[in-house]
């Protein structure tokens, strides 16, 4: 497997340093960082892909594991989010990594691409740049878009509205879905690619299934209707991911540079400090029996599966609390930008919005399949509890359903569960219980978006007033 850490900050070395004198870079020139001169697209696809694994999925995924999702806690050591606040570091961070890290590279390997006629990098480059237009609109709304990346030419971009952004995301979706079939495609990506070793095909599939996704985000948008974003999602699906196999992943090894994210930055293996259930996910998953737990957790000292409540009672043994499984988090598990699982609930919630009820069962079915075949859940476990899942009809109770059966699937994957839960309020989160020391105001939501980074604003007289509140200003699409 190649080095694609290190290939990721050979590419942000190159494309950043451009603000530095001419002298400073001629000082030390590393023979393997490749120069501005040889750079192609072979070169910068693995790079951008690891950026987008660790930037866009990992970084943004540590925000969403704790308060924002519900989903898990780090035993004696909690996090700012885990209470409801967000830090302005975290703010900055999140916008400088995706506006000076993937986004811009994934710029560039589309204009290099464009410029040498090679359709399906071009293709790739823009569902890339796609996805992180996407990620700062639902972090940020408004933001610069059309005025962005025309440095040194304007410093002061203007921002763009979250709505324009959003029509901008599904066109730059259409060009890659339209470049990914080109017949005028020669140069083809091969084992370059991480995640699909150049099969075309499978690009196709992940473009269709993301333009679903942020269809479904503007379910309740101003402008929108629920039937017509539950028709374009079936629409683009019918063209998606078909099953496992058209996962989108990242590989990972044991290898100091391509550890998988969280078990890197997360994944404590000291007992003082290891990676516990929540309490809500726990009470939810012991009621439905669900048999993913021990595919996910290990047994408490008691015999059974206990979540952890934060700052409650300090055991006097982590083990009276389940753990998350190493097996489960381990150094090589890949990275998921998106899943067959995924595209499922995203079916399933159409449904449930164009009253379907058989096809909405049907559909929730597959991606709870779907999630427990990958993590080697037995087939008559599988089967014993499908068979105790039904779907209500009447559309508020679907919809919790489906969003709960999302996020229990959706266990330390990737972001949105976040989102799922600002756009429809599902599943419905006990905020005080799960957080006994929660602030004032997150009693019962989370942080709606972030605040604009402090250090940009002082450069730029465009930028909106900081937001004070990040628990009432929303995004645009969260109008349910």
């Amino acid at each position: 497997m190649k080095n694609y850490l290190y290939i990721s900050i050979c590419i942000c070395a190159l494309f950043t340093l451009g603000s530095c004198s001419e002298d400073y870079l001629d000082i030390n020139d590393d023979p393997g960082i490749p120069s501005a001169d040889n750079m192609n697209e072979k070169l910068m696809l693995p790079g951008i892909e690891a950026q987008w694994s660790y930037e866009g999925i990992g970084n943004n995924t540590k925000l969403t594991l704790f308060h924002l999702g519900q989903q898990t806690l780090m035993l004696r050591d909690p996090e700012n989010e885990v209470n409801g606040f967000m830090s302005q570091d975290g703010h900055d961070l999140a916008w400088s990594w995706i506006y000076g890290g993937v986004l811009t590279n994934a710029r560039r390997l589309v204009d290099m691409a464009e410029m040498n006629g090679n359709d399906a990098y071009k293709g790739i480059g823009q569902l890339v740049e796609a996805v992180h237009w996407a990620l700062i609109v639902d972090n940020y709304n408004d933001a610069p878009y059309t005025e962005a990346f025309q440095y040194p030419d304007n410093i002061t971009p203007i921002f763009d509205k979250g709505e324009d952004i959003y029509v901008g995301v599904q066109g730059l979706i259409d060009q890659a879905i339209t470049n990914l079939q080109s017949t005028a495609n020669e140069k083809l990506p091969g084992t370059e690619d991480l995640i699909y070793k150049g099969n075309l095909d499978k690009w196709l599939k992940l473009a269709y299934s993301m333009k679903a996704r942020y269809a479904m985000r503007l379910t309740y948008a101003p402008g929108y209707t629920k039937n017509g974003q539950a028709d374009i999602v079936l629409a683009a699906l019918s063209n998606g991911m078909e099953s496992n196999d058209d996962d989108a992943l990242l590989p990972h090894s044991s290898l100091d540079n391509e550890l998988n994210y969280y078990y890197q930055n997360i994944m404590d293996m000291s007992l003082e400090k290891r990676m516990a259930p929540a309490y809500q996910i726990i009470e939810e998953m012991n009621t439905l029996n669900d048999p993913r737990r021990a595919k996910l957790f290990d047994l408490s000292n008691f015999g059974d599966y206990r979540g952890y409540i934060n700052d409650g009672p300090n055991p006097t043994d982590m083990k009276d609390f389940s753990l998350v499984s190493n097996s489960y988090l381990r150094s090589n598990r890949p990275t998921v930008y998106m899943s067959y699982a995924e595209v499922s609930f995203l079916k399933a919630e159409a449904y449930v919005l164009k009253g379907e009820w058989v096809n909405a069962e049907m559909a929730l079915k597959d991606g709870i399949r779907a999630d427990m075949e990958d993590l080697g859940v037995e087939e008559a476990d599988i089967t014993t509890y499908l068979a105790g899942i039904s779907m209500p009809a009447d559309e508020e109770s679907g919809q919790a359903l489906v969003m709960l059966h999302k996020w229990m699937a959706n266990y330390v994957e990737n972001y949105e569960i976040r989102y799922d839960f600002l756009r429809t309020g599902y599943p419905a989160f006990d905020f005080k219980t799960n957080n006994p020391n929660v602030i004032v105001g997150a009693e019962n939501t989370i942080p709606q978006r972030m605040i604009y980074p402090i250090s940009d604003k002082d450069k730029n007289p465009n930028f909106p007033e900081i937001v004070v509140n990040p628990l009432v200003d929303k995004v645009f699409w969260d109008a349910k």
